[in-house]
């Protein structure tokens, strides 16, 4: 049998996980044909250990222990999984006798499932719930936003905006005597605002679309700190926008409109 990885795998990111030296994360996959599991890199005192039992489902186990760390900190785990066939992923944090469940996934057959952990491993002292969302919504969000189809939709329409921003300045210097440089940023500053304000709504729909079908599939695809960030660099351009209206910058450019 050959087995055909998908380019584009589907990518998860469960919470964030505290976790101490006597706690383990347990993840469980279940399905009806085998499961092909790809292990994370983890620091050197991190333990993973693995098992799968083959019969008429097929189910496996992978528990990521920190006995041996001796060092806090935020910890990037990823693990890839596979099958021919649909399956069920389970994480959950083990302490004692207490199962914490954490996230739970149906998995599609033929498509590559990146699992992204991100473990927050406190060794004394606990790690303040505030750091850990900031450092967390700064890592996942520009990880995703360079590595995305985010990034993409910024990259293909601000060079078009401003392209069109300079051929429309060029013009313009040549038929007013009076341009100064200020009409000039003014100008550019238009088409940075247009360009923002575009890329915003195709952010908007496209996260209103990986939101209904992460709601229906019982996957994470959507990402609320793409979709802030987004929203906080066009309400930045937009405020110097409007300060510069504010100051009637344009004046001179909207009479040539």
């Amino acid at each position: 049998m050959t087995l055909s990885f998908s380019d584009q795998p589907m990518i998860i990111h469960p919470p964030t996980i505290s976790m101490d030296s006597s706690s383990m994360v347990s993840i469980r996959y279940a399905g009806e044909k085998d499961v092909y599991v790809v292990l994370p890199q983890l620091p050197k005192n991190f333990t993973v250990e693995s098992a799968k039992v083959v019969g008429e489902k097929v189910e496996g186990l992978i528990i990521i222990s920190a006995e041996n760390m001796k060092k806090a900190g935020i910890f990037d785990c990823s693990l890839a999984f596979f099958s021919t066939a649909p399956y069920n992923l389970n994480v959950s944090l083990l302490k004692g006798n207490d199962v914490k469940p954490i996230s739970q996934y149906i998995c599609p057959a033929n498509i590559t499932v990146q699992l992204n952990l991100v473990l927050a491993l406190n060794l004394k002292e606990p790690v303040p719930e505030g750091q850990i969302f900031i450092q967390q919504f700064f890592m996942n969000t520009l990880s995703r936003f360079a590595s995305g189809w985010e990034f993409a939709v910024y990259l293909v329409f601000i060079p078009l905006f401003m392209v069109t921003g300079f051929l429309n300045l060029r013009d313009l210097k040549r038929k007013k005597e009076k341009w100064t440089k200020q009409d000039s940023v003014a100008l550019i500053l238009r088409h940075v605002f247009y360009a923002f304000l575009f890329c915003f709504i195709i952010v908007s729909i496209v996260s209103l679309g990986l939101l209904v079908y992460s709601y229906i599939f019982k996957v994470s695809l959507f990402s609320f700190g793409v979709f802030i960030f987004s929203a906080l660099l066009f309400a930045l351009i937009g405020l110097i926008y409007w300060l510069a209206k504010w100051r009637n910058w344009y004046d001179l450019i909207d009479e040539e409109d």
